[in-house]
């Protein structure tokens, strides 16, 4: 049966998860009891466990595991024998949405309480978005970047290299001398200290202690999972409840379109909150059609991860009918896709016509050429660094794709 989609996505998904979670306080220990009865109460868990049995197979699973081989991340129900690693979010959510049994193998627990700053600074810093956006002030694009990296903030390696600057000779040699055994490596840059006074910067790279080396992993993996939390609920509840879904990607679901009341209500009842919307931890639909509303997919293809093509149809406000294409290809640009599609004479859905059915196709991503004068160029420019430090200009940079390597494009410079 044909079925009409809709790209149903979560708002801000990881400003929601952190404004409805705290950030774990003091330090992590060491469990002393591999009884799951006896560490579940603990405020944080980071836990290496053995699958035993996986009660609920769920169309899209919540545990995976790396292929050694390929390096790739498979998100299977055949899980039971395997180690995995999960904190408390992550272990609660397979229990509940699929049921597993498990055996506690090592881990850590932390339990001095939680830091619930994060909700009141990500609710404010949304807040303001939201008013600047509707004034049109272009300053919510700033408060927009800020909700995006908190989050890439508190998962950063761990780094055992400070940057410090001195300037001129004779202020880098006093910290030379005094501390060379702790510089990785400088070097020397022009600067201008003040209009009369030119003379070099010195760039040093400098070892810190290892006990200076903070980040905060724990953080960004509990944030991870309540992000993932928020699509579980939604998923696991649809699938429940006999609504299909078709793919899903981070924070984004293709769900049955005429579907979407029923799971809002279903969602209300559970969980006591209104699903759709936009607030944090609300879901809308992400799909964009100019000049039309009540957009829906009517026919798609689904290649692989960030893989795929939707045919939009929507209405416009004389009552017409709009059409158009809502397109994702994993390490091709758009512009690339047009370029193609309009030098062999196809549409887009056509050309994901050709990519399912296995047919090796060739991208330009520099979208042509052109001479002038005898010269020849591209219409997108693409520089190529030396190990001399020298830099290039591409004439060709090409990227070829067939049905098994959708997900591993194959480079050709």
């Amino acid at each position: 049966a044909v079925e009409i989609l809709n790209d149903f996505d979560a708002v801000s998904l990881y400003p929601s998860a952190m404004s409805r979670m705290g950030f774990l306080k003091g330090k992590p220990k060491i469990i002393q009891s591999t009884n799951w009865n006896d560490i579940k109460n603990y405020d944080g868990l980071f836990l290496e466990i053995k699958i035993k049995n996986v009660g609920i197979k769920r169309n899209f699973p919540l545990l995976s595991y790396i292929d050694e081989t390929t390096g790739v991340r498979n998100f299977t129900n055949e899980m039971v024998g395997r180690t995995v690693y999960l904190d408390k979010i992550s272990l609660e959510d397979a229990i509940k949405f699929q049921n597993i049994e498990f055996e506690v193998i090592k881990g850590y627990y932390f339990n001095e309480g939680f830091n619930y700053k994060i909700q009141d600074v990500i609710t404010m810093l949304f807040n303001e978005r939201l008013k600047k956006k509707k004034e049109g002030n272009p300053i919510q694009i700033i408060y927009k970047e800020i909700l995006n990296s908190a989050y890439g903030k508190t998962i950063l390696k761990a780094s055992n290299i400070d940057t410090i600057y001195k300037n001129g000779k004779l202020e880098f040699e006093k910290y030379f001398d005094k501390n060379y055994n702790f510089i990785h490596s400088y070097e020397v840059i022009d600067g201008t200290q003040n209009l009369k006074d030119r003379q070099q910067i010195y760039r040093l790279k400098v070892f810190k202690p290892l006990l200076e080396h903070y980040n905060r992993p724990h953080v960004g993996s509990s944030v991870l999972a309540m992000s993932k939390r928020i699509m579980n609920e939604v998923m696991c509840l649809a699938e429940d409840n006999d609504i299909n879904l078709y793919y899903q990607d981070t924070d984004s679901i293709h769900i049955t379109a005429n579907k979407i009341d029923l799971l809002s209500e279903k969602f209300e009842e559970k969980y006591e909150r209104k699903l759709i919307g936009s607030q944090l931890g609300q879901f809308h639909s992400d799909f964009d059609l100019a000049g039309a509303s009540d957009i829906v997919s009517k026919k798609s293809i689904f290649l692989g991860k960030k893989s795929y093509i939707d045919v939009l149809q929507g209405v416009g406000k004389e009552g017409e009918t709009i059409e158009g294409y809502h397109i994702r290809l994993k390490g091709i640009p758009l512009a690339s896709i047009e370029h193609y599609c309009s030098s062999n004479n196809i549409n887009e859905y056509q050309l994901y016509e050709q990519l399912r059915d296995g047919i090796e196709t060739k991208f330009d991503l520099l979208c042509g050429k052109y001479d002038v004068d005898g010269v020849s160029y591209t219409n997108k420019p693409k520089f190529k660094k030396g190990s001399d430090k020298s830099i290039r200009s591409l004439k060709e940079f090409d990227r070829v794709l067939n049905k098994v390597k959708l997900t591993d494009a194959v480079f050709k410079i």
